[in-house]
């Protein structure tokens, strides 16, 4: 996993690490990231609830899309997550 996410000195391979958790049995992927990455990424598979948290933000925001992105990061954004699933199911 270690290559699939970087090496030093020359970024992060954002897109090839969610591809790497893609073929593994889940129901959502939280990511934690400043969105520098070197390569796209893609939608989350089908049926998962994907979150992409922008931690290197200094805004706060919420957006839809095929990523549930959240910009900024407190303590509290998992209590988020848990009551938007709740609320959606």
């Amino acid at each position: 996993m270690r290559d699939a996410i970087g090496r030093p000195h020359g970024g992060t391979h954002l897109g090839a690490a969610v591809r790497y958790f893609q073929d593994r049995p889940h129901n959502r992927l939280i990511v934690l990231t400043d969105e520098e990455g070197q390569d796209p990424v893609g939608a989350p598979r089908r049926g998962v609830q994907g979150y992409m948290i922008n931690v290197a933000s200094t805004e706060r925001s919420v957006g839809f899309g095929d990523w549930t992105r959240l910009t900024g990061f407190s303590e509290q954004v998992l209590s988020w997550i848990q009551v938007q699933e709740t609320a959606s199911a």
